[in-house]
């Protein structure tokens, strides 16, 4: 063991490198508190130095392993402020947090040139250090279980068509700020996505995916219960959401979890996770009104019940013949009863039946981006920076918001307007790879923590598709995470359990190989 004596201390206070660590910090502790008593600047810019090089520093010594997860874990937990969360009548104490992350920099700091948010500084400095860590300083871990060469290809092509688009759509006179409003969440998912599967080091790491949805949806509910009775009710206010929109496909991920990893492990810890997180989760799906959550929630445990056991399935199949009638009679009581219990009654009856004024206005957007994609070309599209084209004219908006022609809340018609069949194809063939995946490795999967982890990509998909028609699923940062986290998943899978060979690889002619089955691993419990 060292021994520290005069000359050893003496030494290292004399060493340059030893003391500009303190010396930095100390000047710019100093340079803050004089900023803040000069009244320079607002105490977010007096701040600044000393909070980024703090920032810089962690960003230097923590894995950026570490670093994807928490950031992921935070971000799923908190909301866009343009999400409107608690219909904006209200803010949680997680709301400055979501300001932060989310909000352009220029609205905080008063510096019209900050246009982006801190989210994003983020996620471009976690990048960049993903490509410039060399292959000799990563962990013999690390590249266990490789993300297969064509899932990657896959965010490569999103990507790129996403470019594609935003010029075309712009030599074609398309609006530039406009179209950087369209392009910016669908621009960084397969950038996630991309992250994400690089930083994974094997299905393994889909227990912190799992974890960090169960809780976001656990903390979510919570603060949308207590906005419902502790300041709803109370003050006798009406709004249409406990929580936003697009904490739809969080609340239908996190009960599709704790569903699927009870079903193939009925452990205790599983079972205590459906008795307490499923009546919560299920809770908040009732009281955040939103419809096109029960159409999640019925592909969910559709798909849940065709990956089932064949044994497990045939008593599923009994018991819902036997509940059948039941669920008739209460969707026929509860379809014009305005009690709270009959509330996922009269949603999914107004599904079926359409009547009500957000389905007709719904059935007229449609119907106008069916007018757009005719118009603007059906293979290449119009591209970002255009309007879709009014043909029949509903409610009139523009008083409340005037861009509301640039993104309509069907997503999948939209998309297809903008990119045409071209473009929609090189767009979504990474869904259909990853989906792709997930089902072919349930055929491998070893272990009912693999099982859980296939389904759950397959049915996160699925229900992103289903925000994508319904309710502007594109456009949700909430889908971004959780679309990212699922395809990784899937990737890691496909390599981990011998369903997709590592060695085959796109745009190279595959070497001869054995497929040698691989040792199952210890189940990590969730």
């Amino acid at each position: 063991m060292k021994r520290f004596t005069a000359n050893t201390v003496t030494s290292t206070l004399q060493s340059p490198s030893s003391i500009a660590g303190p010396v930095v910090v100390a000047v710019l502790l100093l340079s803050s508190v004089s900023l803040l008593l000069l009244g320079v600047g607002s105490p977010l810019i007096a701040l600044a130095p000393l909070v980024l090089t703090i920032g810089l520093v962690l960003f230097v010594w923590v894995p950026t392993r570490l670093q994807v997860f928490a950031l992921v874990s935070v971000a799923t937990a908190v909301d866009p402020p343009s999400g409107m969360p608690q219909d904006g009548q209200w803010h949680s104490i997680l709301y400055p947090v979501g300001r932060l992350l989310y909000e352009n920099l220029n609205t905080l700091t008063g510096v019209s040139v900050l246009r982006f948010s801190l989210l994003e500084i983020l996620l471009m400095l976690m990048v960049g250090r993903v490509l410039l860590d060399r292959p000799s300083r990563r962990s013999s871990n690390d590249s266990a279980s490789p993300t297969p060469n064509v899932l990657m290809w896959g965010f490569g092509l999103w990507f790129a068509t996403m470019i594609w688009l935003e010029v075309f759509g712009l030599l074609r006179g398309g609006d530039v700020r406009n179209s950087l409003w369209q392009i910016r969440t669908l621009l960084w998912l397969p950038i996630v996505a991309w992250l994400i599967a690089r930083v994974m080091r094997g299905p393994n790491d889909f227990v912190w995916i799992a974890r960090s949805i169960i809780g976001a949806a656990v903390v979510k509910v919570t603060i949308g219960l207590y906005f419902l009775f502790a300041i709803v009710r109370p003050r006798a206010l009406t709004v249409p959401y406990i929580m936003t929109h697009d904490d739809t496909l969080l609340l239908v991920t996190a009960l599709f979890i704790c569903l699927a990893t009870f079903a193939y492990r009925q452990a205790r810890a599983h079972l205590l996770l459906v008795m307490t997180v499923v009546p919560l989760v299920l809770l908040g799906i009732v009281a955040n009104d939103r419809r096109i959550a029960y159409v999640s929630v019925f592909g969910g445990l559709l798909i849940l019940y065709v990956y089932l056991a064949p044994r497990v399935r045939r008593r599923v199949t009994m018991l819902g013949i036997l509940a059948m009638p039941l669920f008739v009679v209460y969707l026929a009581v509860g379809r014009h009863r305005t009690e709270r219990v009959f509330v996922p009654a009269a949603k999914i009856m107004s599904l079926v039946t359409r009547s009500d004024a957000s389905s007709s206005m719904r059935d007229i957007e449609n119907y106008n981006l069916y007018v757009t994609l005719r118009a603007k070309g059906r293979l290449l599209g119009s591209g970002f920076g255009h309007k879709y084209v009014e043909s029949v004219v509903a409610y009139d908006i523009s008083e409340q918001f005037p861009q509301y022609r640039y993104i309509a809340h069907n997503s999948v018609l939209w998309l297809w307007s903008i990119a045409g069949v071209i473009g929609m194809s090189t767009l979504w063939l990474v869904l259909v790879v990853g989906v792709y995946f997930a089902a072919r490795s349930f055929r491998f999967a070893r272990s009912p923590f693999e099982q859980t982890a296939c389904v759950s990509v397959i049915a996160v998909v699925f229900g992103y598709l289903v925000q994508c028609w319904g309710d502007m699923g594109s456009q949700s940062w909430i889908s971004v995470w959780l679309m990212g986290a699922m395809l990784g998943t899937a990737g890691k899978l496909a390599t981990a359990t011998g369903a997709w060979p590592e060695q085959v690889r796109l745009f190279s002619k595959p070497a001869m190989y054995r497929t040698i089955a691989p040792v199952a691993p210890p189940a990590p419990v969730l």
